[in-house]
């Protein structure tokens, strides 16, 4: 998926709610095309999918509806502390919603758990998984929990987990979990976008040069880093402002919910 594509597929989805840079658009697609052409196996899986912005490009690459299952809390009752985070950051968190989204713009549904991430494991229908997005809670220990989760059920040679807001400043908790998970060599990275970190079991055979290729070809300049004794690549020229935007106001720590707000008012201008 090119530069052109991406904003194609932004522009449809741009009544979703949620957060989608465009590197991350070309960096799943390039990444879920590369697991294709090489024929990796397992499923698919996406916890926290809110409307299903980034969902809608996962099941693009699903074999069937039983290939991508997806899980969120939706209606359902939380503990204390994440129920203020969802009250204040996803007033929209709606399976309907969800529901209607996904079939306007794919015409099926993946394999939905409405649950807690917590009671997920038993109910997962797939024994191993080739592409892990979590974008749950930001909480740091409902994040330990769905990283272990995932390393669990990734696919061993082939198989990627990315963690979305790595590095933001209001989840700092998700930054923890994830380099305690690195130093402890369970994982580690080889990609990293300005919203989300792209990572792999440590004897991962994911070639850094076919990935950093097809993000060039693609659109999406990148550059190698060296951390210590391995090297993750880097992609450039998106500007920390220009992650998540909404018309001119320009944050990456805007939820949602602030952000539809925003956008009624500048509307009204």
């Amino acid at each position: 998926m090119n530069k052109k594509t991406a904003r194609k597929y932004l522009q449809e989805t741009k009544k979703i709610e949620g957060w989608f840079s465009i590197h991350d658009v070309i960096s799943f697609a390039s990444i879920l095309k590369i697991q294709q052409d090489l024929a990796v196996t397992g499923s698919l899986l996406e916890i926290g999918v809110y409307q299903g912005k980034s969902a809608l490009l996962i099941g693009r690459y699903s074999k069937s509806y039983k290939d991508f299952e997806v899980c969120d809390i939706f209606g359902l009752e939380s503990d204390a502390e994440n129920e203020n985070e969802i009250s204040s950051s996803y007033r929209n968190l709606n399976r309907e919603i969800f529901e209607n989204n996904f079939l306007n713009n794919l015409g099926t549904l993946p394999i939905i758990h409405e649950c807690k991430s917590i009671d997920l494991s038993h109910k997962l229908q797939s024994k191993s998984y080739r592409f892990i997005h979590i974008d749950g809670s930001h909480l740091y220990s409902h994040v330990v929990h769905d990283i272990q989760l995932a390393l669990d059920v990734l696919t061993h040679e082939d198989g990627v987990i990315v963690m979305d807001d790595f590095r933001s400043q209001h989840t700092i908790g998700v930054s923890l979990a994830i380099w305690e998970k690195i130093i402890e060599s369970e994982f580690r990275p080889f990609l990293v976008t300005p919203a989300k970190m792209y990572l792999s079991k440590k004897l991962s055979k994911i070639n850094l040069e076919i990935v950093s290729d097809a993000l060039n070809v693609n659109g999406v300049k990148t550059v190698y880093e060296n951390l210590g004794d391995f090297q993750i690549i880097r992609t450039l020229d998106l500007p920390d402002g220009e992650v998540y935007k909404v018309r001119n106001l320009l944050s990456e720590l805007i939820p949602p919910a602030i952000i539809k707000i925003i956008r009624k008012i500048t509307s009204s201008f």
